[in-house]
């Protein structure tokens, strides 16, 4: 979660970073783009494309 995030910025401030992998993933479930809901689609966007930032 962001608060995380935050905390590891905090701890490694000034020590430079020599190699960053993201693996990030979720799933909500749904077996077709017709069963999933929006809010869990919205999930996985966030998780996808906006995590990396």
């Amino acid at each position: 979660d962001e608060s995380t995030v935050l905390q590891a910025a905090k701890e490694l401030k000034g020590i430079p970073i020599d190699l960053l992998i993201n693996n990030a993933d979720i799933y909500t479930g749904g077996d077709s783009m017709a069963s999933t809901i929006k809010e869990s689609m919205m999930k996985e966007f966030e998780v996808h494309a906006a995590g990396p930032l």
